[in-house]
């Protein structure tokens, strides 16, 4: 039983630690089944309870919180009152005790006796960990302990009954059952589910390794979802099957590209890049000087360097894989406008990622300007929807910018850009970069709006947002261009409603229109709880819902503080600066609490001018 091992342990550490005998040699069969403790709690119930108490309820805790299984438990709780009767490990003394730390004193202890694991029941890890969860315990009862150390001495009363905490009552019954949780697996047991994993993922194990990491330092979370290893293995065997089709292609004769899939395999990147740099220098040198190369090179010189830029963007090398983007344009004619703009948004996009990923948000700079150099390359003859879609894309990063830097600028140059795109995007182009343009041109407008001070700009963002809404009613959703890092967060309805809600609640504030304000702040009482539903960390869904959240929550403080509840408009503010801090936008975050704060200073200030004017009756 779990109740009688628990006793027996705190029985036996505290003959081994802190009674007379203690130095007196005793055998693995001695161990006194709770003697010592007996006597105790008849002597000293209350200071003898309290300890037994601390010591079961801290391993009850622990086994629960580990989900280790009550017969594993009870199993090795057992065995370690005899393991402490035949132990002769230093301290004896009772300063040395509580000098020592747990987790080696419990190491000492289990390295130092003869376990007989053989049959499977023991494990020494267990042992190990319940032993250090006691040591513990009795190290933070020392108050306890030195109060029954006087009452140690003699020899047991053997018919006293023992009281046990009511704690025991009930603790075999809250345990998990023992198949919740597996004994502790091998190190060969964990290789061959690595090898079953990897091969369920038709990756090898080595690759499993790289992009098991690569997800983790993405997220930022050791609970890896299987949804984003799949995602990344999918990746990963694309890439693989285009470096086996070289060894049958062999571009330009090439003979050494048999083990190129077998270096891949083996996790050896690096070395799969240069011979990629090697073929791409190739198509470059067999180009005729001075004129233009052929189709093919051209399309072999890109070719090498897309696949370097996914080689480093599956180890999570965003900036790497963004470099490679950008040298890929290189070799595209300057007359191809389309296809520099499809190397440009990827690379802008990689930028992104790292800006996430590495909350740095130099890096949506970078973006910016691989989005502004294709746009400078444009020529006059440039369809207008294309052109349309670079303006929005840039702008899309220039708002990104507004926000984090308050650059009244950023959105004036957005909002610039999208009011010369917009125009250019008919019902014949793309209705997904129609409805992102429409969005961000709300946006861009909203931004201006607040760092300007301008709250009759807000009728334009409301605006834009229901042209969005419409759009998304009537049309179906057009071909992703660039499916792969599509960033579909900012189109949907909940994402869609919140701008919105916010835009109308501007409006109102300047207008004075009180019939649009309970619509907006039902609205957004009704969207906050998908902004704040958990969202991939490091991507873009991240920081459009924070961002989101924080001017919902400021919207509804400003519109509490007006309606003179100050102390739910607080606890807006503070929902606000917690989200807008989470995603690194801490200037628009301090800029909001200072507005905010000066209002209810100014509010206050108005009372007690009212106060004294007017006596306290007039003014309650």
């Amino acid at each position: 039983m779990l109740d009688v091992a628990l006793i027996e342990l705190v029985s036996a550490g505290l003959r081994r630690f802190f009674s007379e005998d203690q130095n007196t040699a005793r055998s693995s069969t001695e161990a006194d089944d709770g003697a010592l403790l007996r006597r105790l709690l008849v002597a000293s119930p209350e200071v003898a309870g309290a300890l037994v108490n601390r010591c079961v309820a801290d391993q009850w805790h622990s086994i629960q919180a580990n989900q280790l299984p009550t017969e594993i438990a009870t199993e090795h709780l057992a065995r370690l009152p005899r393991i402490l009767a035949a132990d002769r490990t230093s301290p004896d003394a009772t300063e040395d005790f509580f000098a020592q730390s747990p987790i080696a004193l419990a190491d000492a202890i289990i390295l130092a006796t003869d376990i007989d694991t053989s049959d499977g029941t023991i494990d020494e890890t267990i042992l190990t960990f319940l032993l250090e969860v006691f040591l513990r315990s009795l190290q933070a009862s020392r108050t306890e302990i030195e109060t029954l150390l006087p009452l140690m001495a003699g020899p047991p009363d053997l018919d006293a009954p023992i009281s046990y905490p009511p704690e025991l009552d009930t603790l075999a019954d809250a345990l998990p059952p023992p198949a919740s949780v597996p004994r502790p697996r091998s190190d060969a047991t964990l290789t061959l589910e690595k090898i079953a994993r990897a091969d369920a993922l038709a990756v090898s194990v080595p690759i499993l390794e790289l992009i098991t990491v690569a997800v983790i330092n993405r997220t930022r979370s050791p609970h890896l979802r299987q949804a984003d290893l799949a995602d990344v293995a999918a990746k990963a065997r694309a890439i693989r099957a285009e470096l086996a089709g070289f060894a049958v292609r062999r571009p330009f004769g090439w003979s050494d590209l048999d083990t190129l899939v077998n270096t891949f395999d083996a996790g050896r990147l690096d070395a799969c890049s240069r011979t990629l740099t090697a073929i791409e220098e190739e198509a470059v040198r067999q180009g005729s000087p001075g004129a233009p190369r052929a189709p093919e090179l051209v399309d072999c010189a890109i070719q090498m360097r897309l696949l370097r830029a996914r080689l480093y963007a599956l180890q999570g090398n965003d900036i790497a894989a963004a470099r490679q983007m950008g040298h890929a344009q290189r070799h595209v004619p300057r007359t191809d406008h389309a296809r520099r703009w499809q190397m440009a948004i990827r690379e802008a996009r990689h930028y992104e990622h790292a800006a996430y990923h590495d909350r740095d948000p130099a890096h949506f700079d970078s973006a910016a300007r691989a989005c502004s150099s294709a746009f400078a390359s444009l020529s006059a003859d440039t369809p207008p929807a294309l052109r349309a879609e670079i303006q929005s894309e840039l702008a899309h990063y220039l708002i990104r910018l507004g926000h984090i830097e308050l650059s009244s600028s950023r959105f004036e140059i957005a909002a610039q850009l999208l009011e010369d795109a917009v125009p250019n995007l008919g019902a014949d182009d793309d209705a997904r970069v129609r409805l992102l343009a429409l969005i961000r041109q709300g946006d861009a407008v909203m931004g201006l709006a607040r760092l300007s001070g301008a709250d009759h700009l807000s009728g334009r963002a409301v605006a834009s947002y229901e042209a969005a809404s419409h759009l998304i009613s009537t049309a179906a959703d057009g071909p992703a261009r660039h499916g792969d890092m599509r960033r579909p967060f900012d189109e949907g309805i909940a994402a869609l409603r919140a701008r919105l809600a916010v835009a109308l609640l501007s409006r109102s504030a300047s207008n004075e229109d009180a019939s649009l304000h309970e619509t907006a702040l039902d609205t957004i009482a009704d969207v906050l709880p998908s902004l704040a539903a958990p969202h991939d960390l490091g991507e873009d869904a991240s920081f459009s819902a924070n961002l989101l959240a924080g001017q919902c929550h400021y919207a509804a403080a400003l519109w509490l503080t007006m309606m003179g509840e100050t102390d739910a408009a607080r606890q807006r503010m503070k929902a606000a600066v917690s989200a807008l801090e989470d995603i690194g936008c801490n200037r628009l975050a301090l800029e909001l609490s200072r507005d905010m704060d000066s209002r209810w200073s100014s509010q206050a200030m108005a009372l007690c001018a009212e106060f004294e004017a007017t006596g306290p009756a007039t003014a309650a």
